[in-house]
């Protein structure tokens, strides 16, 4: 693959900073496959931007400062004076110029420990779910268009990963509910009879009636899912999660409740939470987290809370087993490890729209852990001192 140093340069910037598209990914993996040379001059480059090892790609790259670390590391002294001149992408080009003069060919890469067995790799996930009607029914949604008749008078349609209810059921006033259940590796989006849209991220559940009654609207969810309620002064959107309740008029809202505890981060709107024990009110931009009898209030990081909606994993501050439990939801393998610490903490963001394959290069580069998957597990090495 011909590229240039600039556009290498580029690619290499880009990744450090977090903004490779999912192209952009690929042409520099296809770039790192070529030879080892390729492979042994990225690391070396992405280890004089890591902090102890780990991935932190900085939200805000501060030029001269990413670049003071990279010369330091490499007693560049030249490139140093002209890098300010450059730009990030040309100050990494000019250090790809440099490489093989301060690194001679004798010294060889380590290996990749990032292996796949042939023909077991896995494509990231996709929109796929699974409906339970009224009657007890099980209807699988995945790219097909369909159109259920659900009750009398009503109907469920599912169109490009999206399901959604027309018409009035002839009911007398009864509720009836349907549950909408996501799968590992799976997303799916679901239109309420209100109007409000919700958002279900992998291994989550959410069971909801088919029309809401005139005094409230109330849904249960496991797992997590991203709420945009329609407004309805008359009428209050609740979520119980675990044993305790989401209360909303109209607001944009995430639920994440995997494992024990609920966390909501309230982007827009208004929220309550309340137990048996306290209650707390919520302003956009904090996060509620919800632990036994606690319910405690604190500052939100947004971005991490819209990362999966935005086809991307988010990690900040966070262990490898966590890293890897988020990746395992996405493309659904069972994780074979020897014990993985927790001392060592993580940052950065991987797309979410690669191979496993890549994402299993990218965190092995970066964090040194040894991977090997054979079609349904992921076996897991520690780094070697």
């Amino acid at each position: 693959m011909k590229i240039s140093p600039y556009q290498l340069g580029d690619l290499i910037a880009r990744h450090i900073q977090q903004k490779l598209s999912a192209d952009e990914s690929l042409r520099l993996l296809e770039w790192l496959n070529e030879s080892p040379e390729n492979q042994r001059l990225f690391d070396q480059l992405i280890q004089a931007e890591q902090v102890k090892n780990s991935f932190d790609f900085y939200d805000n790259l501060d030029v001269d400062g990413a670049w003071n670390k990279t010369v330091k590391k490499r007693n560049i002294r030249s490139i140093k004076r002209a890098a300010p001149y450059l730009g990030y992408a040309a100050a990494v080009a000019g250090l790809i110029f440099s490489f093989f003069i301060f690194f001679p060919k004798e010294q060889q890469p380590l290996p990749l420990q990032a292996k796949i067995v042939k023909g077991k790799d896995l494509l990231p996930g996709g929109e796929k779910a699974v409906l339970k009607l009224s009657n007890g029914e099980v209807v699988r949604l995945d790219e097909k268009d369909i159109n259920i008749s659900e009750y009398k008078g009503l109907h469920v349609y599912c169109k490009g990963g999206e399901l959604s209810y027309s018409g009035t059921p002839a009911i007398n006033n009864r509720v009836i509910y349907n549950t909408l259940t996501v799968p590992k590796s799976g997303t799916y989006r679901v239109v309420l009879a209100d109007g409000t849209k919700v958002w279900l991220n992998s291994l989550s559940e959410m069971q909801f009636p088919v029309q809401f009654n005139q005094t409230q609207r109330s849904v249960k969810l496991t797992g997590e899912a991203y709420f945009e309620v329609a407004p309805d002064p008359l009428r209050p959107f609740l979520v119980e999660v675990n044993d305790n309740t989401i209360e909303v008029l109209g607001t944009h809202f995430n639920v994440n409740s995997y494992g024990t505890n609920m966390k909501t981060t309230l982007l827009e709107g208004s929220v309550k939470i309340s137990n048996s024990f306290t209650h707390k009110i919520i302003a956009p931009g904090q996060e509620a987290h919800a632990e036994g009898k606690e319910i405690l209030v604190g500052k939100g990081d947004l971005k991490k809370v819209l990362a999966w909606r935005n086809n991307e994993f988010y990690f900040k501050n966070e262990t490898m087993p966590e890293v890897l439990g988020e990746i395992s939801r996405w493309y659904g393998f069972e994780i074979k490890a020897d014990q993985l610490e927790n001392q060592k903490r993580f940052s950065g963001s991987i797309n979410r729209n690669l191979k496993l394959s890549e994402v299993l290069k990218i965190l092995h580069a970066l964090s040194g852990y040894q991977f090997e998957f054979d079609g349904s597990a992921l076996f897991i090495k520690k780094p070697k001192p």
